[in-house]
């Protein structure tokens, strides 16, 4: 991906562009799994399977604690940062359990 957005990527990492609103404009709005190394996409298979310790069940709490509804939440970098720390501690307790 660097190499595809080098440009881009410099503004997304000095916060000149919301990670959404990257997304939108560099990725067609989604990411998938071409965005992963083989380690990346085991544990996002992993994190998104299910149960009280998965992404959707994460994003719902994340949600709630933050008054917002899990199908509008702000795209800023506040978000990004809550939910950042979240993927962060199920990335280290995945690795863990490896």
């Amino acid at each position: 991906m660097e190499e595809d957005f080098s440009e881009a990527l410099i503004g997304l990492r000095h916060k000149l562009i919301t990670p959404g609103a990257f997304a939108w404009q560099f990725m067609n709005g989604k990411f998938s799994e071409f965005d992963l190394n083989q380690q990346g996409l085991s544990f996002a298979n992993a994190y998104y399977k299910g149960g009280s310790s998965c992404f959707l069940a994460d994003y719902e709490r994340l949600a709630k604690e933050t008054e917002n509804s899990e199908y509008r939440m702000p795209d800023s970098w506040a978000t990004y940062e809550s939910i950042a720390q979240i993927i962060d501690l199920r990335y280290s307790n995945w690795l863990s359990a490896r």
